[in-house]
């Protein structure tokens, strides 16, 4: 009978952590993520690295949430994109996602995600990476 009272406030506890992760995994917000998560690797990662100075053909996309468009150190970018006066944010990534070139005409980046439930999950993603 002791041991049984003993184990119960660590039972209690282990339920709680179990039902704090099931309510965090749940949400809408944590499953946009893990879909944008996928749909970056799939569309975006040959491209785009997570990791701070791994270029590709495109700049690194680490710490990518307000930081100004063109500005990523040692990466070559169109005039264009280097005189576009824009942060990145859920807006102006959602309109470069539709259609990079018609947002930004004259940059390089040609991408087109017509879909906005793809768009938003994608931009969920990125503006969810915790910088390193």
């Amino acid at each position: 009978m002791a041991c049984l009272r003993d184990s119960a406030p660590r039972i209690r506890r282990r339920m709680l952590i179990l039902m704090s992760i099931l309510f965090v995994m749940s949400s809408p917000s944590f499953a946009q993520v893990m879909s944008g998560e996928k749909l970056f690797r799939n569309q975006c990662a040959a491209c785009h690295s997570l990791v701070s100075g791994e270029f590709r053909v495109g700049p690194p996309l680490h710490e990518l949430a307000g930081r100004k468009a063109g500005t990523v150190a040692g990466f070559s970018y169109s005039p264009a994109l280097s005189k576009a006066r824009l942060r990145w944010k859920a807006e102006t990534l959602d309109k470069w996602l539709a259609d990079s070139s018609a947002f930004v005409p004259g940059s390089v980046m040609n991408f087109r995600q017509a879909d906005p439930v793809k768009r938003a999950a994608i931009i969920a993603f990125l503006l969810d990476i915790p910088s390193n």
